[in-house]
């Protein structure tokens, strides 16, 4: 058995993904900071009589960084389940397990009032994320267009180390408008 953590382990050291010498947290941090200016294209300018692309929802979030992510990480995976917790299993955005990575995205809609509903669910699942020993950072998204929070610094801070149930994981914290 300590075999198999010890290989694992330096499997995870070996073959974790280095693009212009950023880790894969520092790509993907990268991503989700340009994340406005990369979809101003579809969402205002798109060619041809095409419609626009409209992002309503976290679910419109999920689904373009999945698209965004998934040519750098092959191994991403879309709403993996972690382990049960209470009874019920919690379900994280994307995930790259090979990397101990989990990505929560969130978006705040017009009808949201403020982030504090938002600040509530993300300590949620941060205890339900800890059930997965081998997480190592947990990335959180905001998309805030109608700039509904009333201060970032309440999502930012939420960020740095955690250690819940002894499982030490980095909370990193982007919010973006």
């Amino acid at each position: 058995a300590l075999d198999v953590v010890l290989y694992d382990k330096l499997l995870r050291k070996f073959t974790s993904f280095k693009y212009k010498n950023m880790s894969s947290v520092e790509l993907i941090k990268t991503v989700f900071n340009n994340f406005q200016d990369a979809i101003k294209h579809i969402t205002t300018n798109r060619r041809k009589d095409h419609s626009s692309f409209e992002i309503n929802d976290e679910y419109d979030v999920q689904d373009l960084s999945y698209v965004m992510l998934r040519g750098v990480f092959p191994d991403l995976q879309f709403e993996n389940p972690h382990f049960k917790s209470g009874g019920t299993n919690s379900i994280v955005d994307l995930m790259i397990e090979q990397e101990g990575i989990d990505i929560e995205l969130k978006m705040i809609k017009e009808k949201d009032k403020d982030e504090k509903e938002f600040i509530r669910q993300l300590k949620v699942d941060f205890n339900d994320y800890a059930t997965w020993a081998e997480l190592k950072d947990l990335i959180v998204f905001v998309y805030d267009p109608y700039n509904k929070t009333t201060n970032k610094n309440n999502f930012y801070s939420l960020a740095g180390s955690k250690t819940i149930d002894n499982v030490t994981f980095n909370v990193h914290v982007i919010v973006s408008n």
